[in-house]
């Protein structure tokens, strides 16, 4: 008895979500810019811009790594008003540390960014034996771009 009524709700279910589900149908496929190699994540739309987070080094100088070989998190962008998706780049070296950065949002008029980044915080206690601990922690930040005309 329990399995028919099992079967009996999942088939509603499952009717109930095509009737009342979305009447658009999208297709989905991969960008340009993306790897298979690196992580790409959270994208946003910024005025002409895509910015979104990825381990991927856009500079070859300096490439921190983490232990899994991979670099650390950086928000970086690409052109959307130009065809060139593939050359991605940093979105600002404000907001890129040497260690894990965003993902990152934009007020309504895109004068101020939030972002998360990772924060060191370094910390004293006598009962351990190395009297120093630093601690690793995300905290969320906000920048304001000041001096628009």
């Amino acid at each position: 008895m329990n399995f028919k009524l099992t079967i009996t709700v999942l088939f509603g279910a499952f009717i109930h979500s095509l009737l009342l589900g979305q009447s658009q149908t999208y297709s989905v496929k991969k960008t340009f810019f993306s790897t298979d190699q690196y992580d790409e994540f959270s994208p946003v739309c910024y005025k002409n811009v895509l910015v979104y987070c990825t381990n991927r080094a856009t500079t070859k100088i300096f490439n921190y790594s983490t232990e899994s070989n991979k670099g650390f998190v950086k928000i970086n962008y690409v052109d959307t008003a130009s065809n060139n998706l593939q050359n991605p780049k940093y979105f600002s070296k404000k907001l890129n540390t040497k260690f894990n950065d965003g993902p990152v949002t934009f007020n309504k008029t895109g004068d101020t960014v939030y972002y998360s980044r990772i924060s060191l915080l370094m910390v004293s206690y006598q009962r351990f034996p190395v009297h120093e601990i630093n601690l690793e922690f995300f905290m969320l930040y906000m920048m304001v771009q000041t001096g628009l005309k």
